[in-house]
C-alpha cells in the first residue's frame, strides 16, 4: 500500500485514544451507558452510536496535498482535522451517522466530478436542514 494510506490508517487507529474524544463522550452522556444523539436527540447505548467529527476529517473538496509534492497528503492539515477539541465532536446514532456520511461522500464525489470547491451557500444550508428533517421523520 501507499505510505500515505498506511500512515492515515495508523493515525485513525490511535485517534480513539485522543483525550478530546473522552471529554466529548462525557458531554453527550445522559446517564450511565446512555448517550444522546446530537441530531435526533434520542438516547443510545454503546454500539448503537458513533463519535463523529462535526467537520469531516476529509474535506468536501478532497484532501489537501503538499505544495512541494502534489501527489502526497498534507499531514499537518490531516492531523489538525483528526485530533480536534471536544466541542468539534458529536455523538450520532448509527442511522444519523450513516445518513451524514452518505451525504458527505456524495458531496465529495460531486465536487470531485465537477472540480468545484464547496461554498457555504444558502442552498447548502437548506440541504443540510432538509437532511435533518428527513432523519427525524425516518426515526
Amino acid at each position: 500500500p501507499h505510505i500515505d494510506s498506511w500512515v492515515k490508517a495508523k493515525l485513525r487507529k490511535i485517534s480513539v485514544q485522543w483525550p478530546g474524544r473522552t471529554i466529548a463522550m462525557g458531554l453527550a452522556r445522559i446517564e450511565r451507558g446512555l448517550y444522546k444523539c446530537a441530531n435526533c436527540k434520542k438516547g443510545f447505548r454503546k454500539g448503537h452510536f458513533h463519535l463523529d467529527h462535526i467537520e469531516s476529517v476529509i474535506p468536501m473538496d478532497g484532501e489537501k496535498k503538499r505544495k512541494n509534492d502534489p501527489k502526497r497528503v498534507d499531514f499537518n492539515e490531516y492531523l489538525d482535522r483528526l485530533f480536534v477539541p471536544p466541542e468539534k465532536y458529536q455523538v450520532l446514532c448509527v442511522f444519523c451517522h450513516e445518513t451524514k456520511s452518505t451525504l458527505e461522500n456524495s458531496m465529495r464525489q460531486y465536487y470531485k466530478d465537477e472540480k468545484k470547491k464547496p461554498k457555504k451557500t444558502k442552498l447548502g444550508q437548506k440541504l443540510i436542514k432538509s437532511l435533518k428533517e428527513v432523519v427525524k421523520k425516518d426515526k
